[in-house]
């Protein structure tokens, strides 16, 4: 089992890159669906944003020590939608894998925030989305990512 388990993880490195996303007519679904709940985040609406996400969502942003569910995320999502707006906000697509019902999205967003000063700092961030298909379309239930900091020369 281990063996198999190996072989795909792979399988799965080797060719995700070489996979052109939205190949597909469920692949481009999913992929409108991350782009539909990015525009709402760049927009900074809330509501629609989170409509995109599962009741039961549990997600890693990069920097905190544990998981976060729906709620507390809500209330980070809050405070940051209403202390930074963003501009040239690019989504850029890196891979996604579908099997069943369940989907995995990889992607960047290069952004430049800006805070309530009207400071400008450049970011990057990147995601790794899991979606599922229920009866209301594809839903948001795990993500792990954040901002990306590169390392700097010596």
């Amino acid at each position: 089992m281990i063996r198999d388990l190996t072989r795909t993880a792979f399988c799965i490195c080797i060719l995700l890159p070489l996979t052109a996303l939205g190949e597909n007519a469920i692949e481009q679904e999913v992929w409108n669906t991350v782009q539909a709940y990015s525009s709402a985040s760049k927009e900074r609406d809330l509501d629609k944003y989170l409509s995109y996400w599962h009741p039961d969502f549990l997600g890693w942003y990069r920097s905190m020590e544990h998981p976060t569910n729906h709620e507390q995320r809500h209330k980070m999502l809050a405070h940051y939608f209403a202390t930074t707006t963003a501009k040239d906000y690019e989504l850029i697509p890196l891979g996604i894998v579908i099997q069943g019902n369940t989907a995995v999205v990889h992607y960047e967003i290069r952004q430049t925030l800006i805070d309530l000063e009207d400071n400008e700092t450049p970011a990057l961030s990147r995601w790794t989305d899991v979606l599922v298909n229920t009866e209301n379309g594809w839903l948001l239930l795990s993500d792990h990512g954040g901002d990306f900091i590169e390392e700097q020369g010596p």
